[in-house]
């Protein structure tokens, strides 16, 4: 786990945007800011279709994470209940075959999402996923993203088509 920050707008776990668990909206200029979200200024596949305020709100929502090279950010089998946003870095989503033998299905990078599947239905992770470089994402639990997604459809839409092309991405491999 990540450690307290030594950046503005990081407190020992609390998230930016949020007070007292209700979401709030922090006009972009507001994000700018913070020398974290500077760097957030990724534009992320997931997001193709979302207005630019619920956009906002979501990285605002979000929790900076940093993993060395060779970090663990979970276990294949670990509960799973957040998405990861790739700010910078890059990381292996590996699993274990039945002959104990470890495959890398995947790499990704900056503007890459890991996790989708658990903020839509939580369930044990189905992969390992590991840092390869230094990284750094912005994680998001279920129950931030659900505030979000209940007033906004296209929330909704967008996270729904992310995992049906998980699920296709699976099936042709």
């Amino acid at each position: 786990d990540v450690g307290p920050s030594d950046r503005p707008g990081v407190h020992h776990g609390r998230n930016v945007g949020s007070v007292n668990g209700t979401v709030t909206s922090l006009p972009m200029r507001s994000l700018n800011r913070l020398p974290w979200c500077r760097k957030a200024r990724v534009e992320w596949t997931l997001f193709e279709g979302i207005a630019p305020e619920h956009k906002q709100a979501i990285v605002a929502l979000a929790r900076r994470r940093k993993f060395a090279r060779g970090e663990v950010v979970f276990h294949e089998g670990d509960p799973g209940d957040t998405l990861h946003l790739i700010v910078s870095g890059h990381v292996a989503a590996r699993v274990t075959t039945p002959l104990g033998e470890v495959a890398t299905l995947r790499i990704m990078g900056p503007g890459q999402y890991f996790g989708e599947l658990a903020v839509i239905s939580p369930a044990p992770r189905s992969a390992t996923i590991a840092a390869l470089a230094a990284t750094e994402t912005l994680a998001l639990h279920s129950d931030q993203l659900s505030r979000i997604r209940r007033p906004n459809p296209e929330v909704e839409r967008v996270l729904l088509q992310a995992v049906v092309g998980e699920v296709r991405r699976r099936s042709a491999a």
